[in-house]
């Protein structure tokens, strides 16, 4: 296409080799020309895109009404056709070249009339997708079975399902210069606070990036600290969870393709929380979000202290537990320091090889290479027993806090230099030095610790509060100047 061109010309071969230069050598567009039944010289073409359509639909609004009409008037406009022959609930016209085609690339169609630099662009969408199934990394026992899939307007009606409320509020935009993606801000009016809505408005507003293909791509472009560790906005697949984020107060970001949504503002405690913790009993929620806090506390904390006990602080250790770790470290050329790292990596290694094989191979791989390549490590005396106890029991309670994996694995391995180098102190020094930093995070001027602060709502947080406690929307902020 010319730069100097940019609206449609009134010839309609001139159209159709425009749209034929820019689609050259793409064997999916294709195009159909047709007359009025009335008068031949009224003359028509409709362009689409193979796969992005519905054929059914292009056949009964476009070209089943066109030329069964029999037109009472010589010249007609595209305007014309528009209002009274093509059946469709949803078109409009225009004459700019980029508008029609950012429709076309969508699954509309485009229709030319002869004479009329204005196109009819008819929604045709007919693209397959994927079936609403539960999402794999957010399944839930006793909740509904169902999540977002790669099309952005049916999941907007499932959750227009879920919150069937005038206040629901979309706003569209496009980001990606290339891939021009559709993008979603959602939120609750006179539930969100505003300030953030517009901050999360000015932000994706400010993204300049060649494609956006994943909601990845807008957290690390918005998000308020680039380089932590911890993220400061959260994501969902389930309808349900993101229905109950919005009416908590948050606003919500959704894109074409991508079935993951992103909620902020974030805070921490959100990492620990899960979806059955709605759907069970109270005091047993409680008491499984306050183990999954305790996972991810083990988790980053036990191989640093055994690290820390063993190499420098050994009189700290009951003389039997001293022996019995002695006695198993006996013969290991290894020092304990090295020997946690070397054992975490592995470990890390053992996941991540589970995590990338085929479902059907990758537990059976976690499995045994866990047991064969530990048992066999052991008795080679590579390491010592009481180090892959230590290292397996800080794996597994992270699992317990999966959103925290990238975080964790640094907070670890800097934990266990730390105390190599300072012993119990360098331990304390790292958890102090983590808090600090965690205090230090915000999340769309949302405190990440705002739990502690008492800058959020205290009806859900450590445990799970019962439901008759929660009765009112917006929970998530504190009342001051909510909707400011």
């Amino acid at each position: 296409m010319q730069d100097s061109q940019t609206i449609f010309s009134h010839s309609l071969e001139e159209n159709v080799r425009l749209i034929q230069k820019l689609f050259e050598k793409d064997g999916t567009c294709k195009f159909r020309y047709f007359a009025t039944l009335g008068d031949p010289s009224i003359a028509c073409c409709a362009f689409f895109l193979d796969g992005m359509v519905d054929g059914q639909a292009i056949n009964d609004s476009i070209i089943r009404p066109v030329t069964r009409w029999k037109p009472e008037l010589k010249s007609v406009s595209s305007k014309f056709i528009s209002e009274n022959v093509i059946q469709s609930v949803e078109l409009f016209l225009t004459p700019e070249i980029e508008k029609a085609l950012d429709g076309f690339l969508s699954g509309d169609t485009l229709v030319f009339i002869d004479g009329d630099p204005q196109v009819v662009v008819v929604d045709t969408k007919g693209f397959p997708t994927r079936s609403i199934d539960e999402p794999e990394n957010e399944q839930s026992i006793r909740g509904p079975k169902e999540g977002f899939n790669e099309s952005i307007i049916p999941n907007l009606a499932i959750l227009r399902r879920k919150l069937a409320n005038h206040r629901l509020k979309y706003v569209f935009s496009v980001l990606g210069e290339k891939t021009k993606t559709k993008v979603c801000l959602i939120y609750l009016e006179g539930t969100a606070d505003m300030r953030v809505v517009k901050e999360l408005e000015a932000r994706l507003a400010r993204i300049q990036i060649d494609g956006v293909l994943d909601i990845n791509y807008i957290q690390e472009m918005i998000r308020d600290h680039k380089w932590s560790p911890f993220k400061t906005s959260g994501v969902t697949e389930r309808p349900d969870v993101l229905a109950a984020k919005l009416l908590e107060g948050r606003a919500a970001v959704m894109i074409d393709g991508c079935p993951a949504v992103m909620t902020v503002p974030f805070l921490f405690i959100e990492n620990f929380q899960s979806t059955d913790d709605y759907y069970n009993n109270y005091y047993f929620s409680a008491v499984s979000r306050m183990l999954r806090i305790a996972g991810f506390f083990f988790s980053t904390v036990i191989p640093a202290l055994y690290v820390a006990l063993v190499t420098i602080h050994q009189e700290m250790l009951p003389t039997h537990l001293l022996l019995a770790i002695g006695a198993a470290r006996e013969g290991v050329p290894l020092p304990t320091v090295l020997e946690a790292i070397l054992l975490l990596f592995a470990f890390e290694v053992l996941r991540e090889a589970g995590a990338r094989t085929p479902s059907s191979v990758g537990t059976a791989l976690s499995i045994v290479g866990a047991l064969v390549l530990g048992q066999a490590a052991v008795e080679a005396r590579f390491v010592s027993a009481p180090m892959v106890i230590v290292v397996a029991f800080a794996g597994i309670t992270a699992l317990m806090a999966n959103r925290l994996q990238g975080a964790m694995l640094v907070v670890r391995f800097s934990l266990v230099l730390l105390a190599a180098a300072l012993g119990v102190y360098g331990v304390l020094i790292g958890m102090m030095l983590l808090g600090l930093h965690l205090a230090s995070l915000t999340s769309f001027g949302i405190p990440l610790i705002a739990t502690f602060s008492g800058g959020a709502s205290r009806e859900d947080l450590f445990i799970r509060m019962p439901w008759f406690t929660m009765k009112k929307d917006g929970r998530f902020l504190a009342q001051e100047g909510k909707n400011k």
